[in-house]
């Protein structure tokens, strides 16, 4: 269809509808009154086309990874940021410290985004001009451009005319190719273990490398050679929340930047190491007891 061609139809025997391919190519649903009730522009998915609007409260969803790990793009405090689609978003790119891009207006918050010609333009609520990143030479005012946000999660900017051919602009975002997190393949790469292998590991805890909160981090080394930070909380049921959490993120995420997360050690509550009906090796002697029930009680 091209711009003024409708479908035509009804609802329910009632209420008649039209559906119109305009030629930027945003898809319109009018109802019976002719008004615009839903328009492909306001939903877009994993592309922005030329000329089509992004604002606050829209968003790109890449298509899933091999991980099924999804990326976002979306209008966040006033600035555009590519997001990893954790439970828990992880930030990974903003256009405000993107370096190449050029500034039209030193202050003001970005509320809307458009695509025009060879560049992406950042407007305020004004539609006052912010920000302009160009992401291609080709200044011919014929061509189509289009962003695509990849599974590999990184932005690509494509010209209709020679998607099929030459292939994108060499833009990217964000340009260092180390940028976007990555997900590990399954993190339950757990010891086979016990607390007295983490002992062991780590000399019992004699090397302290730093301490945040209720956890200290000490080095530790493995019987192949491996060498380990340890994590350890050092108060029974403190910050047990927050360290679940960090064992969840660390271990969604490959990236060329941070620790592996090899693998992790919950040995439950404190009375399964007091009384014997829960171990009876316990691993606490009796001085251990006297000291915690002291203390926890």
């Amino acid at each position: 269809m091209s711009r003024g061609h409708r479908d035509r139809g009804v609802s329910g025997g009632k209420r008649g509808f039209a559906i119109e391919l305009q030629d930027s190519g945003n898809l319109d649903l009018h109802g019976d009154d002719g008004g615009v009730v839903w328009q492909s522009f306001s939903h877009p998915t994993d592309t922005l086309l030329w000329n089509q609007e992004f604002s606050e409260g829209m968003k790109l969803v890449s298509n899933p990874s091999s991980n099924n790990l999804s990326y976002i793009l979306q209008i966040k405090y006033g600035d555009l940021v590519l997001s990893s689609g954790y439970q828990t978003p992880q930030p990974y790119w903003s256009m405000a410290k993107e370096i190449r891009k050029t500034i039209n207006k030193d202050s003001g918050v970005v509320t809307s985004t458009t695509i025009s010609k060879n560049s992406w333009k950042f407007f305020d609520r004004s539609k006052a001009l912010l920000w302009k990143f160009i992401f291609s030479s080709n200044i011919d005012a014929n061509a189509t451009w289009i962003a695509v946000l990849g599974s590999d999660g990184f932005i690509s900017f494509y010209s209709l005319q020679n998607r099929g051919s030459s292939g994108p602009s060499g833009t990217k975002i964000p340009s260092d190719s180390c940028s976007t997190p990555e997900p590990c393949d399954s993190y339950l790469e757990c010891f086979s273990n016990n607390y007295k292998d983490l002992q062991t590991a780590t000399n019992n805890f004699s090397v302290k490398l730093g301490q945040r909160g209720f956890a200290s981090v000490y080095q530790g080394i493995l019987p192949d050679g491996t060498r380990l930070a340890v994590k350890k909380l050092e108060g029974i049921g403190q910050g047990q929340k927050e360290f679940q959490a960090e064992v969840t993120i660390i271990g969604s995420i490959h990236h060329l930047h941070l620790v592996w997360l090899r693998g992790f050690c919950a040995n439950g509550s404190l009375d399964k190491w007091i009384f014997m009906k829960y171990n009876k090796e316990s691993l606490l002697d009796w001085e251990d007891k006297v000291q915690y029930s002291n203390v926890y009680s």
